[in-house]
């Protein structure tokens, strides 16, 4: 409840007592029974885990709104299984170290390999990606706006490949 309260509070539309904070607690109740097995449920809000303090239900919650705003229950909730089954993401939502750290390593190799004056400077002052950037998927870290175009495409992305995964 506390999650769904700090949702994209601006567009009120997971306030208590709406019927899209309904579908959300479902949604969210639905990726804790598909993920338990896996160890990918639910971390509440600030309770610790291996990796520091890690907001996953935070995120879980908000990727699982963003994708109900673009697409009925079901077919969303296929979308948020697709995407966190990519082996990147994925790492960002288990508690590996050394996988999250290979993947800043790939990260940071490309970045090198692309833009090394960015690197470079990235790298004489210390900066790297925070994780929330990969676990929330920019929707804290970019205007709402931006956030919607950017998911617009990763909607299209994971909804092409649910429609070949359900004919």
């Amino acid at each position: 409840e506390q999650d769904m309260d700090v949702t994209l509070p601006t567009l009120r539309l997971y306030v208590r007592g709406s019927p899209m904070r309904d579908d959300l607690r479902d949604f969210v109740s639905a990726w804790v029974v598909y993920r338990s097995d896996d160890g990918l449920g639910y971390v509440s809000q600030g309770t610790p885990s291996l990796v520091g303090l890690l907001t996953v239900g935070t995120d879980i919650t908000h990727l699982s709104a963003m994708f109900l705003l673009s697409s009925p229950p079901p077919q969303a909730f296929l979308s948020l299984v697709n995407l966190l089954s990519r082996p990147c993401l994925r790492a960002f939502y288990t508690q590996t170290v050394d996988e999250i750290d290979a993947y800043y390593r790939v990260f940071e190799n490309l970045q090198a390999d692309l833009f090394p004056k960015i690197f470079a400077n990235c790298k004489n002052l210390g900066l790297k990606l925070p994780e929330s950037y990969f676990r929330s998927m920019f929707l804290e870290q970019v205007p709402f706006e931006a956030c919607c175009r950017l998911w617009d495409q990763v909607s299209r992305q994971f909804v092409r490949h649910i429609d070949v995964w359900l004919d």
